[in-house]
């Protein structure tokens, strides 16, 4: 009976790193059983199958390695077999994300790592959905319609989670279990059944604010408020950029860019989010504000921030009232750091600017989703459409 640890270099990591297998060979019968344990070939040493002191974790992987091949052989010599060695262990869903995660942060996925976030907040709830069911593991196998549906409870009756949240973890899950699947880790495909799926918001009734309302931002005094002030200058920096809040407070000097006639300016950025570069032009309240800042609008955070432009818009008396979803109060109520992107895109598309110039300047990939960000109603479409000549 030969048992040693082996190195697999034919399926490398993207970082290079590769799964050390044990080698079993009894009676003329070979098997090789997979590992938790990964090393860089540069690190392994073939001949005595330990892993070499230049790996920062030797003095941890050589013995564990040297108690799995003691305890294989143990079981070889009980059983007198081969076939029962390695019985496929369940594979833990939850190792599987952990390890997922470190890997976005390291840069060695497809993923953005600004999308770790998301893997984190389902990594958070899987974990307390553990301590609440009083389970050790999650396995692949492990997920059916009953995971789905007490998940789901769990999340609606002790996490404050609504629908929409839930969706976004159902998202997040149905890629691990993707990714994972064309691993080779599980077979279990429960993830593509339509019953297992995300609940997609309808298109939202959100406000967006008109060029008028954007006007008496513009013109309210805040002079005795500096910190309103601030927080109405980024706001309308969004609105003039077409820009995400976070966006908005990274802009600095140098991403003016000149444009094709003599003084204009361009703004270029890297959009945070999805790393899109994105050109606006400069428009001279911007530039103003810009200036007024010395390029800094940063600090301060989001959820401070909603608060205080809805101060803003209430000061400046955008007091009309709305519906939005299930409730009904002044419009200033509704008015989020978001609503400044949303209002520039919508107030664009009913000055018949064509969708493909607005989703350039504002960094939209997909067309259908910037169109769940034009909110004009019936009538605001109506009055544009008077202008066209079908109509005339």
């Amino acid at each position: 009976m030969n048992v040693r640890p082996v190195l697999w270099t034919y399926k490398p990591r993207k970082d290079g790193s590769c799964n050390i297998k044990i080698y079993i060979s009894f009676k003329s019968v070979k098997k090789y059983l997979k590992t938790p344990y990964h090393c860089h070939p540069r690190d392994w040493n073939k001949s005595s199958g330990k892993v070499k002191r230049s790996n920062p974790n030797h003095s941890r992987i050589n013995p564990a390695l040297y108690e799995l091949c003691q305890e294989i052989e143990t079981q070889v010599l009980k059983d007198g077999r081969l076939d029962r060695v390695g019985d496929p262990e369940r594979e833990s869903l939850i190792r599987f994300l952990d390890n997922y995660i470190e890997d976005i942060e390291r840069g060695l996925t497809h993923m953005r790592k600004s999308s770790v976030k998301n893997y984190r907040s389902l990594q958070t709830r899987l974990y307390q959905f553990l301590e609440h069911t009083g389970k050790k593991d999650i396995a692949f196998e492990d997920i059916d319609m009953d995971f789905y549906n007490d998940f789901k409870r769990y999340l609606f009756d002790f996490c404050a989670c609504g629908l929409p949240g839930f969706s976004k973890h159902v998202k997040v899950l149905k890629t691990v279990l993707r990714i994972a699947q064309d691993a080779g880790l599980h077979q279990n495909e429960i993830y593509k059944s339509r019953l297992f799926k995300r609940h997609r918001k309808k298109v939202s009734d959100k406000i967006f604010l008109t060029e008028d309302e954007i006007q008496k931002i513009e013109k309210v005094d805040l002079s005795s408020d500096p910190g309103l002030d601030r927080e109405r200058d980024r706001f309308l920096i969004s609105y003039y950029f077409l820009m995400r809040y976070e966006d908005s407070r990274r802009i600095r000097k140098n991403n003016l860019i000149p444009g094709k006639q003599d003084g204009q300016k361009l703004l270029k950025y890297r959009q945070e989010k999805t790393g899109h570069f994105c050109i606006v032009p400069v428009k001279s309240s911007a530039l103003k504000i810009l200036k007024k800042r010395d390029f800094d609008l940063s600090g301060g955070s989001n959820p401070q921030s909603n608060r205080e432009i809805k101060l803003v818009c209430a000061l400046a008396g955008i007091n009309q009232e709305v519906h939005q979803g299930e409730e009904t109060g002044p419009r200033w109520k509704f008015v989020t750091t978001h609503t400044a992107r949303r209002s520039a895109a919508t107030n664009l598309a009913l000055q018949n600017v064509s969708i493909k110039i607005i989703a350039d300047l504002g960094g939209w990939a997909d067309i259908d989703t910037l169109r769940t960000y034009l909110r004009a109603s019936g009538l605001d479409s109506a009055h544009v459409a008077q202008g066209l000549d079908f109509f005339n």
